[in-house]
């Protein structure tokens, strides 16, 4: 997943990390906002499983691939965002 992302160029987010005044700055954002006892933090990540139909072995390499841990085909899809 994380190969696929990283060659996407849609996908490419910048967060500016190299900067470390913009570092600070998300980190302190989230630590205001949430009370998070976490420090450096740069974004909240969450996912979820979107069930669909079983895909055919014609669409894809391998149909096992879109079998989930919770017991049904999905799509597995995450989000991220900063601290607004």
């Amino acid at each position: 997943m994380i190969d696929a992302v990283d060659s996407s160029p849609p996908l490419d987010l910048d967060y500016q990390l190299e900067n470390s005044t913009r570092r600070r700055s998300y980190a302190s954002d989230f630590q205001g906002c949430l009370s998070s006892p976490f420090e450096n933090v740069c974004g909240a990540l969450d996912g979820i499983a979107i069930e669909q139909e079983q895909p055919l072995s014609t669409d894809v390499p391998c149909v096992a691939d879109y079998y989930s841990r919770k017991g049904f085909y999905a799509l597995n899809t995450q989000a991220i965002c900063d601290s607004d």
